[in-house]
């Protein structure tokens, strides 16, 4: 059905754009849930820190999921506009910025962990070496690909011999 309202134009769009919003909203509520629940007791991931929150309660689980949500919902409404303004794909263009944002930080991270500290092995930073180039070539590779279809279309001839589908 998802489908059927994807063929079925620019209603059918905004149809699907909604059914993703209201799916977004339950998805965030339940994610924040769960956050609030593992920062009221650490423990439930095997972490044996000290308390994170200071007053734990429905309170404080109620608030989590609010504010993650509406924080969830602003994400989505600044790509929707980033999209709707010509500029790009908007939640691309967030999550590379993102990734982009953290990229120093990694690097020099990776540089004091294989080089000064020396905490792991040659083998290990040839091993992630590789991985990122595979990544790198699936990624090229799924991006630049080209299918080839061969469209066939019907010729239609009207009065005196014009030939309608064909470019002549």
């Amino acid at each position: 059905s998802l489908q059927k309202l994807k063929k079925e134009g620019e209603n059918g769009r905004q149809q699907l754009a909604q059914i993703t919003r209201y799916l977004t909203i339950v998805l965030c509520v339940v994610q924040g849930w769960g956050i609030a629940k593992v920062l009221c007791n650490p423990a439930m991931l095997g972490l044996n820190s000290a308390d994170i929150v200071v007053n734990p309660g429905f309170g404080f689980q109620l608030m989590t999921v609010i504010c993650m949500t509406a924080a969830s919902l602003f994400i989505m409404w600044v790509a929707d506009q980033i999209t709707s303004f010509g500029v790009g794909n908007g939640a691309s263009l967030i999550i590379m910025i993102n990734i982009t944002s953290r990229l120093p930080e990694a690097l020099w991270s990776a540089y004091q962990r294989y080089f000064v500290l020396h905490s792991a092995s040659m083998a290990e930073l040839f091993l992630l070496t590789l991985f990122f180039v595979v990544v790198v070539m699936g990624t090229v590779m799924l991006t630049q690909g080209v299918r080839k279809v061969a469209i066939h279309s019907t010729r239609r001839s009207v009065g005196g011999g014009n030939t309608y589908g064909m470019k002549q």
